[in-house]
């Protein structure tokens, strides 16, 4: 098992984890921000300050997190906050299925199987099958991840 991500040397049937990873009320105000100025001001992220309404926020509040946060977390604890950086990119995201409802707030971890890994030239092409999973137990959602990781010039040798 790899915990954290170098993607440029992962092969069909590894299995990556994250550590433990929260959603937090920032998490979720930044989703609900940049929902609602999608839709009433269109793709207008870069204006956005994220988690804005969050400090008004009790920390201890119960809220049941949307997939796509969780989803969006699960991306960053297995690929890094940096992607582009990184040099990865998310082609799709597909066939997600919640089991349970997630909490923010709870302690959760992701897990990640290659289902599928090719490099053509400087770029390899990853599919994974991720599930997000609490840490005392329990599958909560499950998804497919298609990512495209650039090879960095010491590894494509």
């Amino acid at each position: 098992m790899m915990q954290g991500c170098d993607l440029q040397g992962v092969t069909a049937g590894q299995v990556l984890t994250t550590g433990e990873f929260r959603v937090s009320p920032n998490d979720l105000s930044a989703y609900v921000e940049s929902s609602f100025i999608h839709e009433v001001v269109g793709c207008c992220e870069e204006r956005l300050t994220s988690g804005g309404a969050a400090m008004e926020l009790d920390p201890g509040w119960g809220r049941v997190v949307p997939g796509s946060v969780l989803i969006a977390r699960a991306i960053a604890g297995l690929c890094g906050e940096g992607l582009a950086a990184a040099g990865v990119e998310v082609c799709s995201v597909g066939r997600a299925r919640a089991m349970a409802p997630a909490i923010v707030g709870e302690p959760l971890h992701a897990l990640a199987r290659v289902r599928f890994s090719s490099r053509r030239a400087a770029l390899r092409t990853l599919t994974l099958e991720v599930g997000v999973r609490r840490c005392s137990g329990g599958e909560l959602l499950r998804f497919e991840l298609a990512l495209e990781v650039a090879m960095s010039s010491r590894s494509a040798a």
